[in-house]
């Protein structure tokens, strides 16, 4: 039994196509050097054999895409890795797994909310079992303006997608556990294409294990991952159900409210955005109370672009 968690709480298991499954085999040799002495990455297509050196790991759960993606382009556009900070785990330790995206110039993928043009970068990470891993974590996106007044969140050029797993507290030593990624994205420019990453590699247990340390390359990503709203200083939030549009507005010391990224394609749109110093207000088309509303809020603190994640009920009716 495997443990996962995506951004859109799916297990996957998507079709490894030609293009990708050539990046994939060159993410996997560069991942061994990533790892190190504790890492054991795995190259071939994802299955049941495993090296005769490592003894058998047992096959993980899994679940297919609702609907399969469309056939990728002839030749892939980003090349993706999956690494982690980690060589050895010990009990009850933390560690990060990670996706880390090269993207070929010209080309950009989306984040969590790909806007009006392009498809949610979903990336599902499955863990043995005892071990939980926590929610995905995309760094803070740009805002692509364009042509037909059309608006695109995403990345170009490098980009990483994280999550920290918590190992349990009692580990046999020396044992060998097996970590997967389902990754899926569409990589867009003049025209897309659908890209996949299948990849895993396994970690020995220690009680003696080195601390978790984050590959250089990776680290400007994961310093970019948002943090909440709720822990700025002062803040609050004040919503106005009166009239014909629900109004939130968002308050904090010591920052200047520039923008607001809505983060769920599938939330009330956003009809209006007014910042004003250290409040930022948001009007939507309508309320409601399924999903959690779920936005970056940009804001200008001394000088520098910082983003807020904002997670709040909808306000009951």
């Amino acid at each position: 039994m495997m443990n996962t968690h995506d951004a859109n709480e799916t297990l996957t298991i998507p079709t490894l196509q030609t293009s990708a499954r050539r990046a994939w085999r060159v993410a996997c040799s560069r991942a061994a050097l990533v790892l190190g002495v504790g890492g054991l990455v795995h190259c071939g297509a994802p299955s049941s054999q495993t090296p005769a050196e490592t003894p058998a790991a047992p096959e993980p759960e899994r679940s297919a895409w609702p609907t399969p993606p469309p056939q990728a382009s002839s030749e892939h556009v980003v090349h993706a890795e999956f690494q982690t900070s980690a060589q050895a785990v010990k009990p009850k330790g933390k560690f990060l797994l990670a996706v880390r995206f090269d993207i070929q110039e010209g080309y950009r993928i989306s984040w969590q909310n790909p806007g009006d043009v392009g498809k949610t970068t979903r990336v599902a990470f499955e863990v043995p079992e005892g071990f939980s891993v926590g929610p995905i974590l995309y760094p803070a996106p740009q805002r692509f303006e364009l042509p037909g007044k059309l608006v695109s969140y995403g990345y170009e050029k490098q980009t990483a997608i994280f999550a920290e797993v918590t190992a349990p507290e009692r580990l046999p030593e020396g044992q060998t556990f097996r970590f997967d990624v389902r990754a899926d994205w569409l990589a867009c420019s003049n025209e897309c294409a659908t890209e996949e990453l299948n990849a895993w590699f396994e970690l020995a247990s220690s009680a003696f294990a080195p601390e978790p340390q984050l590959p250089a390359e990776l680290a400007p990503y994961y310093s970019a991952v948002p943090t909440a709203f709720v822990d700025l200083p002062d803040s609050n939030v004040d919503w106005k159900e009166g009239g014909k549009h629900p109004a939130l507005t968002l308050k904090a010391a010591e920052v200047k409210w520039v923008d607001f990224f809505p983060g769920d394609v599938e939330q009330p749109k956003l009809i209006a955005m007014k910042p004003v110093g250290d409040a930022l207000r948001l009007e939507f088309a309508s309320a409601s109370s399924s999903r959690p509303l779920r936005g970056l809020a940009v804001a200008e603190v001394e000088g520098k672009t910082a983003f807020y994640d904002v997670n709040l009920p909808w306000p009951s009716r």
